[in-house]
Formats: C-alpha cells, structure tokens, sequence
C-alpha cells in the first residue's frame, strides 16, 4: 500500500446545465491530475444543480450517460475519482447518489445520501430534500490503493453515527462531496468538517459547490482538506477552482496511536457485512 498520497479537491458552480457543469469542471479535473493528484473529489450534485424538483427530472439510472462519462474520465487520467453526485433514477424513485471510480474506470462504490437536508430559516432559506429524493440505507466503505475509503453527503456531516459506522468499517478516508447553503456554511461548514475528521481520525476531502444555483439558492464555497488531527491541509475560496494535497498515509496510524479513538470505535461496533457495501464490486 503506498505510503503517500496526493488527493485533490474540486469546487464547482454548477446550474442545471449538464454539458455546461461538464465544460466548467473538467478542465479542473485534468488540471489536478497534471498537478499528480491520484484521488479527486468532485462535490454533490456537480452535474446538475437548481430548484430541486427541476434536479429530479433530469435524473437517469446507473449506468447511465453520466456514469459512462466519469468512467471514461478516470481512465483517460489514470486517476480514481470520486465524481460528485448525481440524482440516481432507480424503481423506487429518485436517490442522491454519489459514485467512485478506479483509475481503470471501473465503478468500485455507490451511495446512495442517508440524511436529505432539511432546513427552514424563515426569510432565507427553505430546503426539504425528502419530497424530492429516497434516503439511502447502506453504509459505504470501499478499499483503495491509500486504505479504505468511507463515503457521506454533505447533510450527513451533522450525524457522527454516520461517521463512526465509517471508522467501525476500517476508513481510513472519508470523502463529503457537499452542496453546503451560504447561509449554513458561514457557522457550520469548517466547524463539521474539522469535528468529523478529529472524531473520526481519518483525512477527510470536502470538495463543496459555490455561488449562486437559483434564485435563493447559493452555497458557502471553501472546499477542505482536513487532516486526522483536525489541522485544514488546504482551502478554497468562493469561487470554482480546485486543491491538490499531498498527505502521509503514516500520519493516520500516528494520530490513532496517541488517541485510540478508532480502536475503541472498532472495537464496539465490529465488521457487519449486512450493513456496508465493501470492496471493488459495484453496489446494486
């Protein structure tokens, strides 16, 4: 397993434009890649974002072109890329759906979002993901040349179960591709992102979206990289643009040493194979 790793994070301002959302962040993509990033990190709903209920009728399945698109990315540079989300048409409906690819192009995870934002600040914003999407179900977790790595969505930064059922399944990396509000963002977005990575001791990658999506709709920006111990790697602005990060995988087992925290989460809540979706297959 190699001992470093140069991980890039990937700060979009998409609309509902899916070839204009492509044209704005492959560019990105590849300028991380030439920089010799190995894992890139787009964030949630990179290929289409706006009024929600616009968002679902522009959902498709996966497989579908989308999917076929990152694939196809990720094999042409070589690098695993974890591209963004995108709504998921499935039978039941319609899933936020974040998808990993290998460096080959094969798709190795899919999460489907558990925790669909919801917020009502009267005068500012108003968002029920739950009238739009399902909620996942499944814990996701999947191995990597650089260790395991656990998968969340943007909401899901505010639920530490979510996380520590990450550490219990062995992440060592945790990557939150997160459309987070301007209005959230300005109190929570660091503070979650800094609080996850000490709870979970494990590098954490936030690419977010920034700007303006819609009417009432903009998001904070200042995508971040996060080390175990809390310390900010590397943070964008609030405008597209990308961060490349070079870490020492050491840095893990060194923070996990002085604070046993993931050893004693491990330890409470061991490996349940009918909760996680594992390893490089796809999930369904």
């Amino acid at each position: 397993m190699s001992t470093s790793v140069k991980v890039a994070v990937v700060q979009t301002s998409a609309t509902l434009d899916v070839e204009s959302n492509w044209s704005q962040f492959l560019p990105l993509v590849e300028q991380a890649a030439g920089q010799g990033a190995q894992l890139i990190a787009l964030p949630e709903l990179c290929w289409c974002l706006g009024p929600l209920d616009q968002v679902v009728k522009r959902a498709e399945p996966v497989p579908g072109p989308v999917s076929e698109k990152a694939s196809q990315l990720a094999r042409r540079l070589g690098v695993w890329l974890l591209a963004g989300s995108l709504p998921e048409q499935g039978p039941q409906g319609v899933w936020n759906t974040a998808l990993l690819f290998s460096d080959q192009g094969e798709l190795v995870a899919k999460y489907r979002k558990r925790y669909l934002f919801r917020v009502d600040l009267e005068g500012q914003v108003r968002i029920d993901e739950g009238r739009f999407f399902r909620p996942g179900e499944k814990i996701v977790v999947c191995a990597t040349p650089w260790g395991r790595l656990g998968l969340a969505t943007c909401f899901d930064l505010r639920f530490g179960e979510h996380f520590a059922q990450l550490v219990a399944q062995g992440a060592e990396l945790i990557a939150v591709p997160s459309a987070f509000t301007a209005r959230t963002g300005k109190d929570h977005w660091e503070l979650l992102v800094r609080a996850r990575a000490v709870d979970t001791q494990c590098l954490l990658l936030a690419p977010n979206q920034c700007g303006t999506h819609a009417p009432g709709m903009n998001t904070w920006g200042h995508s971040l990289v996060v080390d175990p111990w809390g310390q900010v790697l590397g943070r964008l602005g609030e405008s597209p643009g990308v961060l490349v990060v070079e870490f020492e995988r050491e840095r893990i087992s060194q923070v996990r040493a002085q604070l046993p925290v993931a050893r004693i989460i491990q330890a409470a809540q061991p490996l349940s194979a009918s909760s996680v979706a594992t390893g490089n297959t796809p999930p369904e």
